[in-house]
């Protein structure tokens, strides 16, 4: 829990002073109420005929007090939002503060302890008598303060608030082992969980009474049964000598209890942190609770009591360990710690996030880093594995727990006496997991995020599409990644027609960032040509017995019915493929190409309409794609159709390398593609993995023509390319600003010459970037 410490003392004791001695002033850990006061009202001096010259006192008139305790406040609360050590430099003596300070540090989940300045009134007088004469305290200020601080001292004993002596501070920053692990136990640390309840069922039958427990944190998030493995959870927090270090992924889980605390749900509130309070890496955890509450018919009370275990487990989360076993020093993290930056001596001083999120890059190899210091401890943590594995693999001073790259499973390990066990139990879930479509159409109903759309005519069948809010606040979740370019018989619950789910450019976001990639990226990856058109979806209607055409939105739209059109004029079988996509519960997926009528900033230039099959894909829903191989559909097609070219999408296969780990192959691979978004006669290329993540690499040029395009027609004019994508940093150095200038008014003078219409327009951008394409590459 994170802490605030914050002094008690009169003027003179010797509190600011005792901190700066310590050196916790100059390494940030202090924020004084002197200094914040000055801030706002600087220095002002008043003649008192008692006291002499002295610094303004009379607070109330502009308020100083009042605006110093709520800068204090939030100060305060942005620190420990950042999991910052803080102590508080003040005098603390007056029962109004003393109060609002626990009143706060209640809300905000700290713990509070004061640090009691016991230092004997006539010492305090005589170095209050040294300090500088305007500075000086008046001696009836120090009289009034000393009678108070008994009050503040026996306010914070009734309110069970830890009070520490000032000499006692230095040993209680300097970390020690705080646990010591009887010999004859054994001591096991299992790392990340992420909802496996049946892999930690397996780990937890094999506990012994004797033995020493600690789970290293991030318990939610990713897997299937958030339910089940938090209840665990919770059976575990009266069992002795066990203990739970937080993760990263855990903060949620204090936000998902208060959501449910009052036993009520709503499917419609999935997606929207102002009323779950649950930030978007945990919505897929929320969403299997309810969806779980939904199916078992769980009542309100059951889901109250369900609640108030996960708060108690969330408050029983601490930040790390340290301890002694068999004569040896342990250090147990979520993260790990690097000890030039946070040494096995400083712990207890520690910013909460470097042991909870860790140096930031999961590039940084923190195992090496922690050996190479010579530490007196044995760390283990979890969180993030460099890629050989070798940290795990044999005992050394630095244990990581946390699975390599393309594996599945929670790790842990096992000191029995000096006897070292690690081992791994893998996943007990198998992935892709069905998502239940009558759940789906419910959860769908009530939410803002998803529009259902009946077309005229289609009574029975919806279309389901994330709303526009979603795209430009990026608010993606599964629900809405699932929402696209779906279409279910309401009536019978079944897919009818399914597209892609959503997927994105390369660092567009943190779905497809490349640290995610470099993490999760799974052989073989298939790697396809992106021709630039539409998306049209071929599905299949038991209940009607009918083929259905659709665009990404709609059945009945300008798009989908030109998809229609083109595919009838190439289709020789409709019966055969209404059974070929009937028996294998398939939709299959076109690239719509149609320069005419359906004009894109990158054209074939012999304007021929095209069919590009993209492949299949099953009508379930999944979390993760099922991915069917490329479906053989020559004998449904006239593949020598003069008026419309249909063809298979171009792929090449990406095998494993066995001679570079998992890390380094992703990170050369992305690499490889990054450099060749060159292409001026294709989109890109869209890249899918054996689990079905996706995503894809947009050309400059396509980029580039798609803006130019679409910002003069709407205002004929490009002043956007001179001020607007350099300062929005969309290139890198791809186009510098003299560049910029040269194609705008290079376009605009072409334009003249032509019917502004989106062919002249195209061709204009066409060959100005061909013939001076820059080299740079673009900053994907």
């Amino acid at each position: 829990m994170k802490t605030l410490f914050a002094t008690v003392g009169v003027p003179g004791s010797g509190k600011s002073t005792y901190l700066h001695d310590l050196g916790l002033y100059e390494r940030g850990f202090v924020l004084s109420t002197d200094a914040i006061r000055k801030l706002i009202s600087a220095e002002t001096y008043e003649w008192n005929d008692e006291n002499g010259l002295q610094l303004y006192t009379n607070e109330s008139r502009h308020k100083t007090s009042e605006l110093t305790f709520k800068m204090v406040n939030q100060l305060i609360e942005s620190r420990s939002e950042r999991g910052m050590t803080t102590i508080l430099d003040s005098t603390l003596c007056n029962r109004k503060t003393i109060n609002g300070l626990i009143q706060m540090t209640k809300k905000l989940r700290i713990r509070l302890v004061l640090i009691d300045f016991d230092v004997d009134y006539d010492t305090c007088v005589a170095q209050n008598m040294l300090r500088e004469h305007p500075e000086r305290v008046p001696l009836n200020v120090i009289d009034r303060m000393t009678n108070a601080k008994q009050d503040v001292l026996k306010i914070a004993q009734d309110k069970k608030i830890e009070i520490i002596n000032y000499r006692d501070l230095e040993n209680r920053f300097a970390s020690k082992p705080t646990l010591v692990i009887p010999d004859e136990s054994r001591l096991i640390a299992i790392g990340d969980i992420h909802n496996d309840y049946l892999s930690l069922q397996e780990i937890v039958a094999t506990f012994r009474e004797s033995d020493a427990v600690f789970f290293l944190g991030d318990y939610i998030d990713r897997g299937p049964q958030p339910f089940e493995t938090l209840e665990l959870l919770g059976s575990l927090l009266n069992r002795p000598n066990t203990w739970f270090i937080r993760g990263n992924h855990d903060e949620s889980i204090r936000h998902i209890g208060e959501y449910l605390k009052d036993g009520n749900y709503r499917f419609s509130d999935l997606g929207d942190a102002t009323k779950t309070g649950v930030r978007k890496t945990a919505q897929d955890t929320l969403g299997k609770l309810i969806e779980h509450f939904y199916t078992h018919h769980i009542q309100a009370d059951a889901i109250k009591q369900f609640a108030s275990t996960i708060r108690s487990f969330e408050n029983r989360l601490r930040s790390f360990a340290h301890i002694k076993y068999q004569d040896k020093e342990f250090i147990l993290t979520h993260s790990g710690i690097d000890n030039e930056v946070v040494s096995c001596d400083n712990l207890n001083l520690v910013n909460l996030d470097s042991v909870t999120f860790g140096l930031g890059s999961y590039k940084y190899d923190i195992d090496q880093k922690y050996r190479e210091t010579l530490p007196q401890a044995i760390q283990i943590h979890g969180h993030q594995n460099s890629y050989d594995g070798s940290n795990y693999c044999h005992f050394s001073s630095s244990i990581n727990l946390n699975p390599l790259n393309g594996e599945s499973g929670i790790r842990w390990c096992i000191f029995d006496g000096d006897t070292y066990i690690a081992d791994t139990v893998y996943v007990h879930f198998d992935m892709p997991k069905t998502v239940d479509v009558g759940l789906f159409i419910a959860r769908s109903k009530g939410n803002s995020d998803i529009n259902i759309k009946w077309d005229i005519g289609m009574d029975d069948i919806a279309s389901f599409n994330f709303s526009r809010d979603v795209f430009y606040n990026s608010n993606w979740y599964r629900d809405v990644m699932l929402a696209r370019g779906l279409f279910i018989n309401v009536v019978t619950e079944t897919v009818v027609a399914r597209g892609f789910d959503k997927f994105f450019n390369f660092n567009e976001n943190s779905f497809s960032s490349e640290r995610t990639l470099v993490d999760s990226l799974s052989y073989p990856l298939v790697v396809s040509k992106k021709e630039n058109g539409y998306l049209g979806v071929l599905g299949y209607d038991v209940a009607s017995d009918a083929l259905v055409f659709a665009s990404k939105t709609t059945l009945k739209s300008m798009h989908a019915e030109l998809f229609e059109a083109m595919l009838r004029s190439v289709m020789i079988d409709e019966r055969g493929l209404k059974d070929f996509l009937h028996n294998n519960t398939m939709s299959l997926m076109f690239e719509v190409v149609n320069p005419e009528k359906d004009p894109h900033p990158i054209y074939p230039r012999d304007l021929k309409n095209r069919l590009i099959i993209l492949g299949g894909i099953e009508r379930a829903l999944h979390e993760d794609l099922d991915f069917s191989q490329q479906p053989n559909l020559d004998a449904y097609f006239d593949w020598n159709q003069q008026d419309v070219a249909i063809s298979y999408v171009e792929y090449e296969t990406i095998e494993r390398d066995e001679h570079l780990t998992i890390g380094e192959q992703n990170r050369a691979f992305l690499r490889t593609y990054s450099s060749k978004n060159d292409s001026i006669d294709f989109e890109g290329f869209v890249i899918r993995d054996v689990n079905g993540l996706m995503f894809k690499y947009k050309s400059v040029f396509y980029q580039l023509s798609k803006m130019t395009v679409r910002n003069f027609e709407a205002n004929h004019s490009l002043d956007f390319l001179r001020k607007g994508l350099k300062k929005r940093g969309f290139f890198e150095d791809a186009f510098l600003e003299a560049y910029l200038v040269d194609v705008a008014s290079y376009i605009e003078w072409e334009g003249q010459k032509c019917s502004i219409d989106r062919h002249g327009l195209q061709e204009t951008v066409y060959k100005h970037y061909r013939n001076a394409k820059p080299s740079h590459e673009f900053r994907y």
